[in-house]
């Protein structure tokens, strides 16, 4: 369910977790109105995203063809015992997580808007260099781009789903804190600082 208490509205918030996660999930529709799940890597820009698929791929081509779609990112927190929350109810356990899912309509991109799009990927997923411009040296990447679908992902609506334990009372988020602190799995130390920043916040 996506309360309006877990809404993450915050775009550092979201920035950071697509740079954490790196991939997403691209969700697209088939022509028998199946949906076809992959994971993809998708760049930033202003407005939305940009990404490539193997042109062959059936994800590719129904993209092209239907071009409505769902990008999202998540990323799994700690999992809450029940006993932290109430000593008898079993049914107080949980998991914690994050999760932006954004609702958007392709473009495929062709010439250089299509060269413009994968130099923005080199640049977002290698920014350290290493490799050929692809406008002043062309002829290194010439046979990918029969291979490739290049598209522009422009963002309709967005929703988001911070769930750092909202539905309790602030004494007792601050308990759970404590707890994960003390229990300090890595994704405890992780958990405890988004919940403390969403407090505070």
């Amino acid at each position: 369910k996506l309360q309006p208490f877990y809404q993450q509205d915050d775009p550092a918030e979201l920035q950071a977790l697509i740079e954490r996660c790196r991939m997403g999930f691209l969700a697209v529709q088939a022509s028998d109105g199946a949906p076809l799940l992959g994971w993809v890597n998708a760049t930033p820009v202003a407005g939305g995203f940009v990404l490539h698929l193997a042109a062959e791929d059936v994800q590719a081509r129904a993209l092209a063809q239907r071009p409505d779609c769902v990008l999202s990112y998540g990323e799994v927190l700690s999992s809450i015992p029940s006993h932290w929350v109430d000593a008898q109810d079993g049914g107080r356990a949980t998991n914690y997580f994050l999760h932006a899912e954004f609702h958007c309509r392709a473009q495929v991109l062709e010439g250089a808007a299509a060269v413009e799009a994968l130099q923005a990927m080199l640049r977002d997923y290698q920014p350290e260099g290493g490799y050929a411009d692809m406008q002043t040296q062309p002829q290194v990447y010439a046979h990918y781009y029969p291979r490739l679908l290049v598209a522009s992902l422009n963002i309709q609506a967005q929703k988001t789903k911070w769930k750092l334990g909202q539905n309790l009372s602030l004494e007792l988020r601050k308990t759970l804190v404590e707890r994960l602190k003390s229990r300090a799995r890595p994704e405890d130390l992780r958990t405890a600082k988004a919940m403390q920043i969403w407090m505070e916040g």
